[in-house]
């Protein structure tokens, strides 16, 4: 395993809110446009959709697939409307 490079001093991690708030947040910029485009959630499928999000990011089979298939997510259309298709 490579160890840090003996200068660096610290390490900060954002915990949104910190030092930058995400405002608005993106789930409620997604279910905006997906009720833009006609399809209307109730809060019980957001909550839902919110766990998918948080278990998808945490190293699921889901991301690996993606991953593998659309390459990097950074900059990459496809990957996001594969995303949105399974959220």
């Amino acid at each position: 395993m490579e160890k840090f490079p003996l200068n660096v001093k610290a390490v900060v991690f954002d915990l949104d809110g910190t030092l930058r708030h995400s405002e608005p947040p993106a789930l409620a910029v997604f279910y905006a446009l997906a009720a833009e485009l006609g399809f209307e959630t109730s809060e019980s499928q957001r909550r839902v959709g919110e766990r998918w999000v948080n278990a998808y990011w945490a190293d699921s089979p889901e991301l690996e697939e993606d991953l593998l298939r659309y390459g990097d997510w950074r900059e990459n259309g496809p990957f996001w409307v594969n995303h949105a298709r399974r959220h």
